[in-house]
């Protein structure tokens, strides 16, 4: 069960596309009148995002959409995502398939 949690969402790109999608067009900021720009900020999200949990980056953008009222950078959010995941969890997952 906890690899499955801790699969980048790389694993699940067509998921991690809709939901940044569905993030990113809650604010109003010119890129839903541009389908191209708004296609390249979501490709471009998606690609730094892929190798983080799929959970830890549903809970931050979560955060992001219930508590806020302007975009955030795409800093706030990676540090979130980051905060979400854990302190090393990664890490020592990977520590415990090596034993």
């Amino acid at each position: 069960m906890l690899e499955q949690i801790l699969q980048p969402a790389r694993e699940k790109g067509a998921e991690l596309a809709v939901e940044v999608a569905k993030f990113l067009a809650l604010f109003p900021f010119g890129l839903r009148h541009d389908p191209r720009l708004m296609q390249a900020k979501v490709n471009g999200w998606c690609e730094d995002l892929e190798g983080y949990p799929l959970y830890a980056i549903k809970r931050a953008l979560g955060w992001w959409r219930r508590n806020s009222d302007k975009e955030p950078s795409f800093a706030q959010v990676l540090a979130d995502v980051k905060l979400f995941m854990g302190d090393n969890v990664l890490r020592r997952w990977q520590a415990l398939v090596r034993w």
